[in-house]
């Protein structure tokens, strides 16, 4: 039996037997900070940190969430934000953004633009017009169908584009490059400029603040 001490509680439902995803503590980045059970990364100063999940998806559907922070930075409330998702070592993207690695798809923050990466140079393709500029407190939504290959995402309950993640191989609405398939995929953040993330795996919380509309793990 143990005793009760600390601060507030939070109520979990990971287990064993059905185990969430939380950040990959082992391999965060240099100027990153993780706390509330490796679910909120800060990042402190200027440069990228990239935080990538502990656990990867090779099939099936998913879906996540990201409550993002204020910014310190000069650029405004979230200007060094980016989310998305990644393939790479964790250990090789923990310093960098992750538009830098191979087969990595993002959104940023700070714009209409979504990036990615599928060859070896360490250089995105930008398309614009996808999505909106984010703010402080937006709560970013991403749906993985890694049966067809397609990234969704939108903010605050209404996804970018109209997009639709139950369409199936018609992908309406999805990001604007569909992903290589074969592939083991990671949801990965990406903060710089003192900016923070609080992420939403299953368990219903941002922080210690239980999600309002939250159904079931």
């Amino acid at each position: 039996n143990f005793g009760l001490s600390g601060g507030t509680l939070t109520k979990t439902q990971d287990s064993p037997s059905n185990n969430f995803a939380t950040l990959n503590g082992v391999t965060k980045g240099s100027n990153s900070t993780y706390s509330q059970g490796n679910l909120t990364a800060t990042r402190a100063g200027a440069g990228y940190n990239t935080s990538v999940s502990s656990i990867g998806a090779t099939q099936g559907k998913w879906y996540w969430e990201v409550k993002l922070g204020n910014s310190g930075g000069s650029g405004g409330v979230t200007r060094y934000s980016q989310y998305g998702i990644t393939t790479d070592n964790p250990n090789n993207v923990a310093n960098l953004a992750a538009e830098s690695v191979k087969h990595t798809y993002i959104k940023i923050s700070y714009g209409s633009e979504f990036r990615y990466n599928e060859g070896d140079s360490g250089s995105s393709t930008t398309i614009s017009g996808y999505g909106s500029t984010n703010s402080g407190n937006d709560i970013v939504m991403m749906a993985l169908d890694l049966d067809n290959n397609y990234l969704y995402m939108g903010v605050n309950g209404t996804w970018y584009n109209s997009g639709n993640p139950t369409s199936g191989s018609s992908g309406t609405g999805a990001a604007p490059r569909q992903m290589v398939s074969g592939l083991t995929y990671f949801p990965c953040f990406i903060n710089s400029y003192s900016t923070s993330m609080q992420i939403n795996f299953g368990n219903g919380y941002f922080g210690t603040t239980a999600v309002s509309s939250a159904g079931t793990n």
